[in-house]
């Protein structure tokens, strides 16, 4: 941007249209902000103002503590404040708090705006909404980990059942059982069979509920 403006000399008139028309598009499509040194928010776009559902009005003269999901440790902040305050960019993944109670994650970076003296006016903070991506990542996540624990389960839950039932049935190939040991035996085969079918539900509930993701996400692409 910077680049083509100095490329050719242009009005007073031509250069406000240039900058209208990249607020414009900026707003449009990304979520901004901007803050004096200490963290007060001296502008907020109106995508800005609509994801977090605070008006402008409101987050002018807060701080972005206002949106503080509590999710991010206090070792988080300091060290996004050690890094622009040195005049570096930063970027990272916020969990905020909406005026609602609704949580939203933004991708953002910020950087710092900075004079010819080389001192830092301002901290410029530039985002894009990731709720949906977050939120996938988080279920798919939760996804492997129900399914490491039911497979850890496997031995146990499907293995000792099927030990059980190949061992009575070695037994009484041999011997056969009388009326008192047959009850006995039915029972022992119905509760391993009533196992083995419990894990066997959770199993395929987990299974079609993961392919259930798998064809919202070839519907998005």
């Amino acid at each position: 941007m910077t680049d083509f403006l100095r490329d050719k000399k242009y009005t007073s008139s031509e250069l406000k249209g240039f900058l209208k028309a990249y607020k414009n598009a900026t707003d449009a499509y990304t979520i901004c902000s901007i803050t004096d040194i200490n963290g007060y928010i001296l502008y907020a776009n109106s995508r800005f103002c609509e994801i977090c559902k605070w008006t402008e009005k409101e987050l002018i003269g807060n701080k972005h503590v206002i949106m503080n999901s509590n999710f991010h440790s206090k070792d988080f902040f300091k060290n996004m404040w050690n890094c622009i305050s040195a005049g570096k960019e930063w970027r990272g993944d916020f969990k905020n708090k909406a005026k609602d109670g609704t949580e939203f994650w933004l991708d953002t970076l910020i950087t710092p705006i900075i004079d010819s003296k080389g001192v830092i006016q301002q901290y410029f903070s530039i985002s894009t909404h990731i709720s949906d991506r977050k939120n996938s990542t988080v279920k798919k996540t939760k996804n492997l980990k129900d399914l490491q624990e039911l497979l850890s389960m496997l031995s146990h839950e499907v293995r000792k059942p099927i030990t059980n039932l190949l061992g009575i049935s070695n037994v009484y190939t041999k011997i056969p059982p009388d009326s008192q040991e047959l009850k006995i035996l039915m029972n022992y085969i119905q509760q391993n069979s009533l196992e083995l079918d419990d894990f066997t539900k959770k199993f395929t509930a987990l299974l079609y509920e993961m392919s259930l993701d798998k064809e919202e996400k070839m519907d998005i692409n």
